[in-house]
């Protein structure tokens, strides 16, 4: 988490609320918000930082066929970031599940 700093840790506790039990000083900011590219880079950033302390993410996402485009192209536009180097996508696993009977 050195590169977040603890206003961009705390943005992103609505997204990822397991983040207070990873570092507990850190809490929400109730006046905060955050723009779709503010999102994506807030994400990227948080998995590049993991990904650079030679650490794995598997992450497994299921029921997307209720997602909407909009969330569709936040996840595409994460994994594409965080993908750009080499050394980070080798520590990534990304599945994402959905049933073609439901759509």
């Amino acid at each position: 988490t050195s590169a977040l700093d603890a206003d961009s840790l705390s943005a992103l506790i609505d997204f990822v609320p397991s983040i207070q039990a990873l570092v507990p000083e850190i809490t929400k900011n109730e006046n905060s918000s955050c723009t779709h590219r503010q999102l994506v880079f807030l994400l990227s950033k948080l998995f590049s930082s993991v990904l650079s302390q030679e650490r794995k993410i598997f992450m497994a996402l299921d029921n997307l066929q209720w997602a909407d485009s909009t969330t569709l192209g936040l996840i595409s536009e994460v994994l594409i970031s965080v993908c750009q180097c080499p050394e980070e996508r080798e520590r990534l696993v990304f599945v994402g599940m959905y049933r073609d009977n439901e759509v």
